[in-house]
């Protein structure tokens, strides 16, 4: 069975790269990248997607397709109000973002300073740290994303903790954020695909899927 998928925010780096890793993956037969407005060329955004031959809907456009999952690729706060409107829906869904990614909604408050407009969802998401919560995730209908910070420290400590090699007391993490947490908005430069291949002159071409 082929899915079709849904990527509410393909503008931005995120969006971007779900949609290089849905476009060739065997088990996906559409993909909808979906911005608040439509027709834009992904190409002229991201350069690494040449080749990929889609431009953006938005979503009164494509009301009547039924997509299989859904991902949201959204800064935080706005995943929230898409969880709900398609809570309703048999899609999975699948949050980028920080959202869901606390327990308690009231710590998400506390970190990001604005209301979790969610709440009634927040215990339906799954934790998507797939090295451990495997089996958890394939049964779950939400999924929420960990970040890059917590998965970079997680592959690290749990095995060792597991295996009771250090004092879970004692850790200190330190960590340091590459280009592409930057985001897209006024830093263009920041994103690696852009400075490393227009600096050499290099771009991917890809041969399109369809």
């Amino acid at each position: 069975m082929k899915i079709t998928a849904f990527v509410i925010g393909a503008t931005g780096w995120t969006g971007c790269e779900v949609i290089r890793l849905l476009t060739f993956h065997p088990c996906v037969k559409e993909i909808y990248p979906i911005s608040r407005e439509a027709n834009i060329d992904l190409e002229s955004l991201h350069p690494n997607l040449i080749g990929i031959a889609k431009k953006t809907y938005t979503l009164e456009e494509i009301q009547h397709v039924e997509p299989d999952v859904i991902f949201l690729c959204l800064p935080s706060g706005e995943s929230h109000a898409m969880a709900l409107a398609f809570s309703y829906s048999n899609a999975k869904i699948i949050d980028l973002g920080a959202d869901f990614r606390f327990t308690d909604p009231a710590h998400f408050e506390e970190i990001y300073g604005i209301p979790h407009e969610a709440k009634e969802l927040q215990e339906k998401f799954t934790y998507g740290y797939i090295e451990e919560y495997r089996e958890l995730i394939k049964k779950s209908h939400y999924i929420a994303n960990p970040g890059c910070y917590v998965n970079a420290a997680l592959c690290g400590l749990i095995p060792l903790i597991k295996e009771n090699i250090i004092n879970t007391d004692t850790i200190f993490i330190s960590a340091v954020n590459g280009t592409s947490g930057a985001g897209n908005h006024y830093k263009k430069e920041l994103l690696h695909y852009n400075s490393v291949w227009q600096h050499a002159g290099l771009f991917p071409q890809w041969p399109s899927p369809y």
